[in-house]
């Protein structure tokens, strides 16, 4: 229960932030280099995820031995 708790807060503070962001200073959000990046965000955690559970926590384990 606390890791979905902490899923809607971390949802919650990114929300605002985005939208003091686009309020505040607009002129700063560069949408060109955003979307694209949230965009690879959102495929690289879906692909993650899907890895995770078709192939186990040794699996990720070990990307994470090579990747750090």
């Amino acid at each position: 229960m606390a890791s979905g708790t902490a899923k809607v807060v971390n949802l919650t503070s990114n929300v605002a932030a985005l939208f003091s962001y686009l309020t505040v200073q607009p002129e700063n959000v560069v949408f060109a280099l955003a979307l694209p990046a949230a965009l690879c965000g959102i495929a690289g955690n879906w692909l993650g995820a899907g890895m995770t559970i078709r192939r186990g926590a040794g699996f990720i384990r070990g990307v994470l031995l090579i990747v750090l």
